[in-house]
């Protein structure tokens, strides 16, 4: 009899300790659920960037952090007007932040501080675009899957009017910018 208490009590302190490790386990489980789905969503679906410089001010105030969505070229391609983060070789690591003015096949100019495509002086609504184009540039013909890229701040960004690649590759474009979420949350026009 005394043995059967001694083996009901250990059994009980088993089962005891098991609880409270498997309490401890779940509670431990609510934090890594929440890094691998943190890990998931910024590997592919979001994207969140620092904008240090001014090249796309007013739209995007130097110092924004700012949301990318990484799925928004999914089922179509990236349009005129939109603000995109890409990556350039030349330029290093970094995400660059611009916004797309120039398409695939277009022939694309800069003259006398006006946008020209195709030989025709582009009427491009830009109410986002601040600062003068000062120096002209091109004309260039667009390659297929290239894109020509440009501030918002016209006379204070460095971008596809300064590199030796002018052309951004529709591959190296990682996502649309969507949203800041700092210094004061807005969506991206």
């Amino acid at each position: 009899m005394q043995s059967c208490l001694i083996t009901f009590m250990l059994i009980e302190r088993v089962d005891k300790f098991s609880r409270e490790r498997r309490a401890g386990f779940r509670w431990l489980l609510i934090p890594i659920t929440a890094l691998i789905c943190a890990v998931a969503l910024n590997l592919f679906v979001l994207i969140c960037a620092f904008v240090p410089s001014a090249s796309m001010e007013n739209t995007i105030r130097a110092g924004s952090l700012i949301v990318a969505f990484r799925l928004a070229y999914l089922n179509h391609e990236p349009a005129r007007g939109d603000v995109v983060l890409f990556r350039q070789e030349e330029l290093g690591s970094s995400f660059i932040v611009k916004r797309i003015i120039g398409l695939p096949g277009e022939i694309f100019e800069i003259r006398d501080g006006s946008v020209y495509i195709n030989g025709e002086q582009a009427l491009l609504e830009e109410p986002y675009a601040v600062g003068e184009m000062t120096d002209d540039f091109g004309p260039l013909e667009i390659p297929a899957e290239h894109y020509i890229v440009l501030g918002d701040n016209r006379s204070a960004s460095h971008d596809s009017r300064y590199w030796q690649n002018p052309f951004v590759e529709r591959r190296q474009i990682k996502a649309k910018a969507e949203w800041i979420l700092w210094p004061s949350p807005q969506k991206i026009r």
